[in-house]
């Protein structure tokens, strides 16, 4: 919208989640006289498996994007964030780094929680709804054996569920995984017809005006313990 494009053009900082994310807001940064973060530098990706449509445009990727959904990407993330904070602020260096470490720790921790679940779960997989939650499975050594909603704007084709229920039965998944911003009714058909198990995480690719600074903490320990929950049944 016109405000959004004024906020870019008036902050001071701009935080970017990289990897495509931002194409519809090209123009007005590169215009931006704010300083700049990338904060996808640095992070080992995955290869992409959908395209992102903005402003009417396809702009699929080779790398999957949704790099935050793994705490320890979100983690590096934060580390950037801090030093192009520092930049701007550099009288406030010390809290900067040290809200950054506390910060960090969290999410690392929350690292080692899902780690514990793939090491608890040698060789399981998993179907996911869309590839937004990938980086979250590497991080819980989940091995991904289908995504099925290739494209975020359109939902799977009856051929496609027919595919999918073929490679589930070979494959036999622990968990179809969904996200809340997406119809639940895929995979429910799934779920009906080859008896494996659903479970809703999010990716947290979108959220609630003024959030609480905790809110992406708070939902991935949720996410955490529902998955605890569903693969300790």
């Amino acid at each position: 919208t016109p405000a959004d494009l004024t906020k870019v053009a008036t902050a001071d900082v701009i935080l970017m989640n990289g990897l495509g994310l931002e194409a519809a807001f090209a123009p007005a940064l590169a215009q931006a006289d704010a300083r700049k973060a990338d904060c996808s530098q640095g992070i080992a990706l995955l290869a992409g498996r959908s395209g992102h449509e903005e402003e009417g445009h396809d702009h699929p990727h080779d790398a999957n994007p949704h790099i935050f959904t793994s705490p320890a990407a979100a983690a590096q993330m934060a580390g950037s964030m801090a030093e192009v904070l520092i930049r701007a602020c550099p009288e406030q260096t010390a809290t900067i780094r040290t809200n950054a470490a506390a910060l960090q720790k969290n999410l690392l921790d929350l690292e080692k929680r899902l780690a514990a679940l793939g090491a608890a779960h040698p060789g399981a997989c998993v179907l996911l709804q869309h590839d937004s939650l990938a980086y979250m499975m590497r991080s819980a050594g989940l091995h991904v054996m289908d995504v099925l909603q290739e494209n975020e704007e359109q939902a799977p084709s009856a051929a496609r569920l027919l595919e999918c229920i073929d490679h589930i039965r070979k494959e036999r998944p622990v968990l179809l995984i969904g996200e809340p911003q997406f119809s639940p009714r895929p995979l429910e058909t799934l779920a009906a017809e080859t008896g494996i198990p659903v479970i809703r995480l999010d990716s947290v690719a979108s959220g609630p005006e003024n959030a609480p600074a905790d809110y992406f903490e708070q939902q991935m320990r949720n996410n955490c313990q529902i998955l605890e929950d569903a693969l300790s049944r």
